[in-house]
């Protein structure tokens, strides 16, 4: 028996008992996976996955959705490992003024405190769920609405009462969507007015994820965000986002 779940970033697959997550990018009409990413099992936790079961993963992910409206496909080969210098994330000012420039750093480290805020967030209620489901507890509503409230007080300040309005119930992200900004990014910064700016997020070349894209407010002299959308960069199409 074989089960498929997951988000933009990710696929979890279930295949007799086991879980593997594999990390990739959705695309039109299907997903691409990482084969690289397939290093250890998500359940059992910590149990190495042999080059056999990668292949057997393989064999039967691309059998389940062959001709189906999600077609699943992995890269050709395997990420070659080698020594790099570790990356910084690197702000860069795009069709901006240079009057606006000292505006750049204070919206964009806001920006990005509140995303990784919102991560370790997500992770910490990730992993209380995944503890839930091994004492077979697969949706506590309170601990869910508990948790929803904390994660809408946290971003209010940060949003325009327009974007808030549009926010849905079970409007959160994902474990991993911001993730890279832990380690390296490169945030594009663009203002052509003081009434709103422009902010992008895209991972490392390496990373094959989604990016973003925040259209903030300038609202009493704080800029906030008004609207929000992901895209990839081999697509370079906006999806509106009514999530945070």
């Amino acid at each position: 028996m074989i089960k498929i779940t997951g988000t933009n970033t990710f696929i979890d697959v279930e295949i007799d008992g086991r879980i593997v997550r594999i990390q990739g990018e959705m695309g039109v009409g299907g997903f691409y996976c990482l084969k690289g990413s397939m290093q250890e099992w998500l359940v059992p936790a910590g149990e190495k996955i042999s080059e056999d079961d990668k292949k057997m993963i393989i064999q039967r992910v691309t059998e389940k959705t062959a001709g189906s409206h999600m077609v699943i496909t992995f890269d050709e080969e395997e990420p070659v490992k080698t020594e790099t210098k570790k990356k910084e994330l690197s702000i860069v000012p795009k069709d901006t003024a240079e009057k606006y420039l000292g505006y750049m750093n204070t919206i964009v480290n806001e920006i990005l405190d509140l995303l990784k805020k919102l991560n370790l967030m997500i992770e910490a209620q990730s992993d209380k769920e995944a503890e839930n489901e091994k004492n077979n507890i697969f949706f506590d509503e309170n601990c869910f609405d508990e948790f929803l409230e904390q994660y809408k007080k946290v971003i209010t300040p940060f949003c325009t009462k327009e974007f808030l309005s549009k926010w849905f119930r079970n409007g959160i992200g994902k474990p991993g969507d911001y993730y890279y900004l832990n380690e390296a990014a490169t945030v594009y910064f663009t203002m052509k007015s003081e009434s709103r700016a422009l902010v992008f997020i895209e991972p490392p070349e390496e990373i094959i994820t989604q990016c973003f894209k925040f259209e903030l407010k300038n609202e009493n002299g704080k800029y906030l965000i008004d609207k929000m959308f992901y895209y990839f960069k081999r697509e370079q199409i906006y999806h509106k986002m009514q999530w945070l």
